[in-house]
C-alpha cells in the first residue's frame, strides 16, 4: 500500500491511499465467500459456484468490496501514520477498477502537544460546609417544605420563605422594561436567581409600596414594587410529628437519615472542589494550539446545549462561551493523553454504561428508561464521553496529596 498525507489546515489532513492488487483480490474472495450464505436458485445452500454468485450479485459484490476496502484503508492509515483522529473521516473519493483500489479522505486529528505533570499534585484542603451546618440547613428546608401558610396579620412583615402577591414595575432609566413587569403575581421570597431583589423585599408589609435600584447583569434597573397580600409560613416543630409527616417513625430516625445524607454531601462537595483544583492546574500547565474551526464547533455545541443563539448573546457572553469552548477542548485532549499513558483510566462504553446504570438504580431511577431517553435525544454519546473524563479526573484526584 502507499499512503500520502498532506496537511490542509491545523489538525486537518488529506490522505491519499492506494492498495496493491493482490490484496484487492483477497478482499473480493472474502466478500464472495460471505455471499454464499444467500439462497441461489438451482443450488443447495452454500454450494453455489463463484461464477453464479458473481453473476447474481455483481453490483452488490462491487459495492461491498469497495466499502470494506475503504474501511480497511482508514484503519491502515491510522496504524501506519499514528494519527489520533477526531470523529469519523470525510471520504472524498473511493475507486475500484478490476483489481485496483484507491481512495482519498480528510481526517480531523487531535492537536499535538507535550503532556506535562498530570498527577500527584499538592492540593490545599478545600473549605466546605460542616456536617452540622448541612444538617441544620436540611432540617430547616424540611420545616419550610411542610409549613402551614396563613395570611399576613397586621404587623407581619416579609421574610424568606413567605409567599406574596405583588405588582412589579421595572424601569431602565425612564423606559419601562415590559418583560420584567408583572401585575398581581404570586411570588415565593427566596426562590429566585436574584437574591438582591429578595433582600429589598424583606421587612415590607401588605399594601406597602417601595422603590429601589438593582444592578442585574451589570446593568442598573429601578424597581417599583407594591405588596398586596402575603402568606406566612408557620414552621412545624422538630419532633416526631414532623418525622411522621415525612414518612419516618421518629425524629431520631429522621435525624440519623439527615446526618447520613449530610456526611455524603460534605464528601461530595470536598471531592468536587479538589477536582476543580486539578482541572485548573491541568489547564494552566498546558498550552495547546487549536484551530479556529474546532473551537467554533465547540462553541456551537455549547450554544445548542444551553438553548442560546449567538446573535442573542452580548459580547461578554460570547467571550465566556469562547473561553469555555477552549477550556473544554484543552481538558479533553489532556485527559485523552492521560488515558494513553495510564491504562487503568481507559474505560470502554459498556463499562461506563454499566457504572451509570448501577448508580441510577441506587438512586431509584429506571436505568433503561434513562438511557433510552438519552439515546432518543442524541445526547448519549456526549454523556458517555463526559463520564469517561470524569473517571479520569477522579483517578487523578485520588493520586494527589491534600495539604492542610
Amino acid at each position: 500500500m502507499t499512503i500520502q498525507c498532506d496537511d490542509i489546515d491545523l489538525c486537518k489532513t488529506r490522505v491519499h491511499y492506494q492498495l496493491e492488487p493482490s490484496k484487492v483480490v483477497s478482499k473480493r474472495q472474502e466478500c464472495l465467500k460471505s455471499l454464499k450464505k444467500y439462497k441461489m436458485p438451482g443450488f443447495r445452500p452454500g454450494m453455489a459456484p463463484d461464477w453464479a454468485i458473481k453473476t447474481k450479485f455483481k453490483k452488490e459484490l462491487t459495492q461491498i468490496v469497495k466499502q470494506e476496502l475503504t474501511s480497511d484503508a482508514y484503519q491502515d492509515i491510522l496504524f501506519e501514520t499514528k494519527i489520533k483522529p477526531l470523529g469519523q473521516p470525510q471520504i472524498e473519493q473511493a475507486e475500484l477498477h478490476n483489481d485496483e483500489f484507491w481512495c482519498s479522505m480528510v481526517i480531523l486529528k487531535r492537536p499535538e502537544f507535550t503532556l506535562k505533570q498530570y498527577k500527584e499534585f499538592d492540593l490545599p484542603n478545600p473549605q466546605t460546609s460542616t456536617i452540622e451546618e448541612l444538617v441544620q440547613r436540611s432540617l430547616q428546608e424540611l420545616r419550610l417544605h411542610n409549613a402551614d401558610s396563613v395570611p399576613f396579620e397586621e404587623n407581619d412583615f416579609i421574610a424568606i420563605g413567605d409567599k406574596v402577591t405583588m405588582t412589579v414595575e421595572c424601569f431602565d432609566q425612564d423606559q419601562k422594561v415590559s418583560d420584567m413587569c408583572h401585575e398581581g403575581i404570586l411570588y415565593t421570597v427566596g426562590d429566585t436567581l436574584y437574591p438582591d431583589f429578595d433582600s429589598s423585599l424583606l421587612g415590607m408589609k401588605a399594601d406597602e409600596l417601595k422603590m429601589f435600584a438593582l444592578k442585574l447583569n451589570e446593568k442598573l434597573f429601578t424597581f417599583k414594587v407594591k405588596i398586596h397580600m402575603g402568606l406566612k409560613n408557620h414552621l412545624p416543630a422538630l419532633d416526631d410529628n414532623l418525622a411522621k409527616t415525612i414518612g419516618v417513625a421518629t425524629f431520631d430516625e429522621l435525624l440519623q437519615r439527615v446526618q447520613t445524607y449530610a456526611k455524603a454531601q460534605v464528601e461530595t462537595l470536598k471531592n468536587n472542589k479538589l477536582t476543580q483544583q486539578v482541572i485548573l492546574r491541568l489547564l494552566a500547565d498546558h498550552d495547546i494550539e487549536m484551530p479556529d474551526w474546532l473551537i467554533e464547533t465547540e462553541v456551537q455545541f455549547l450554544l445548542s446545549s444551553s438553548g442560546r443563539k449567538i446573535e442573542e448573546c452580548s459580547s461578554e457572553q460570547k467571550d465566556e462561551f469562547l473561553t469555555q469552548a477552549k477550556n473544554n477542548l484543552k481538558l479533553t485532549f489532556i485527559l485523552e493523553a492521560v488515558k494513553e499513558l495510564e491504562p487503568e483510566t481507559s474505560f470502554n462504553d459498556q463499562e461506563v454504561i454499566s457504572t451509570l446504570a448501577e448508580k441510577l438504580h441506587h438512586q431509584g431511577q429506571d436505568p433503561k428508561k434513562f438511557l433510552d431517553h438519552q439515546q432518543q435525544n442524541g445526547t448519549l454519546r456526549n454523556l458517555i464521553a463526559k463520564l469517561k473524563n470524569d473517571l479520569v479526573l477522579q483517578w487523578i484526584t485520588n493520586t494527589c496529596k491534600i495539604i492542610e
